[in-house]
């Protein structure tokens, strides 16, 4: 509304302008007045005096009119405008410039949407923009760092440039994490391996497993450490977060992604005392139909007539992996807190446990990938008595833990006990 009142001001000036031009008197020609003669310059007196006196008239009202638009022009520059210079810069905590962040302010308005975007350079400035008074969200983010804990509110007030500050993490600050693993495989001995499930007509669930002493008839053929499992693996996350302080005082929660630009969590290693993989594929388990008797999961099979009622099926896991590595190996991340999970158990079947599952699996109609590994998921909590003995206290109550490493430090986590 403002600008549009500019418009027509300037608009009016213009024109006024144009009709000064047109109404003032031309400086005559020297060299024709030379040539005119006395009694031409005589007759022409009286008709200048009439025209002049009619310029005058009207030149006086133009200049008033002018002077009244040039007050309003005044008055509208002393206004404050709809509009507001935004700058937005990206530094670390050390006030140093971050290149890379993406920045965007977005308006919370119904009936005014705006939108400004930028990416901070060298300088770490991301925005300079004149936007529209009101209430905006901030997001940031670069191709590994993202602020998601919560979407900061920013207020542009009319007629008052803003000034932001972003603080992130500085992304060439980097870690490491030497991961290795001492479980013992007698930790889990009486533990059964597969997942045994209950589906009914509308639900589905599992049974948990036994805890440590003990016994129940639904898992008596499953497979145990010693008989049917020959190694045990556990399945580790890691997540990576940093807490910045920024200017105003809040705390803001910065998470990284992995490459790929998910979130780190969702990678997962597979460790044991033997080698620690990269699990290249997390898939949900399969579940098959057992309806073959042998030495294993024999306890699954039920007659036909139930079979519509109530079916029990076997859980397995087929994994797919990256070539092994062998304890420890080094993860490099960024410097902050690093979050361990071990989220699942598993047992490495014999081959003729494998074979059983391969067979039932024929049986009805399926087969198994020749590129994954097959593996036994344990149904125990995070909180279970089989965790709380393989392992020791730096774990705390539910297979996790925590560390906090700054720029070139490094710290080793074992996944079992502390070797002697």
């Amino acid at each position: 509304m403002i600008q549009r009142n500019y418009l027509v001001l300037y608009l009016y000036l213009a024109i006024a302008g144009l009709l000064l031009a047109a109404i003032a008197p031309r400086p005559s020609d020297g060299q024709e007045t030379g040539q005119r003669s006395a009694s031409d310059q005589i007759d022409g007196q009286g008709a200048t005096a009439s025209g002049a006196n009619d310029t005058s008239s009207q030149l006086s009202q133009l200049l008033t009119k002018i002077e009244r638009l040039e007050q309003k022009v005044d008055k509208l520059s002393a206004a404050p405008s709809e509009f507001s210079r935004v700058t937005v810069r990206v530094v670390d905590p050390q006030g140093r410039p971050q290149q890379g962040y993406e920045v965007k302010l977005e308006s919370k308005g119904e009936v005014r949407r705006a939108t400004a975007r930028g990416v901070s350079d060298a300088d770490g400035l991301a925005l300079d923009r004149q936007l529209p008074y009101g209430d905006y969200t901030l997001h940031a983010s670069n191709d590994r760092w993202r602020y998601s804990a919560r979407v900061r509110d920013v207020t542009i007030e009319v007629g008052s440039p803003l000034e932001l500050n972003i603080v992130a993490p500085a992304a060439e600050e980097t870690c490491e994490i030497r991961l290795s693993c001492n479980l013992s495989i007698d930790d889990f001995r009486g533990l059964p391996f597969g997942e045994h499930w209950v589906v009914e007509e509308r639900t589905s669930h599992t049974h948990a497993a036994p805890e440590p002493g003990e016994s129940t008839d639904d898992w008596q053929t499953f497979p145990t450490v010693g008989d049917g499992i020959e190694r045990v693996a556990a399945k580790v996350q890691l997540a990576v977060s940093q807490v910045v302080e920024q200017p105003n005082g809040d705390k803001w929660t910065w998470k990284w992604d992995d490459a790929e630009g998910e979130d780190l969590s969702s990678k997962a290693y597979l460790v044991s005392s033997e080698s620690i993989h990269v699990m290249k594929d997390n898939r949900r388990n399969q579940m098959t139909r057992i309806e073959q008797k042998a030495d294993y999961f024999s306890k699954l099979i039920k007659d036909s007539d139930d079979w519509q009622e109530r079916r029990e099926c076997l859980g397995y896991a087929p994994l797919t992996l990256e070539q092994g590595q062998q304890p420890p190996t080094t993860i490099t991340l960024p410097a902050g807190v690093i979050d361990v999970e071990i989220v699942d158990l598993y047992g490495r079947p014999t081959p003729a446990v494998v074979e059983i599952i391969a067979a039932n699996e024929s049986k009805n109609n399926k087969s198994l990938q020749a590129a994954d590994e097959i593996w036994l998921e344990a149904s125990i909590h995070d909180s279970s008595e089989w965790w709380q003995q393989a392992l020791d206290e730096t774990w705390g109550d539910k297979a996790e833990t925590q560390v906090e490493l700054g720029p070139g430090e490094t710290q080793t986590i074992v996944v079992g006990h502390q070797a002697d």
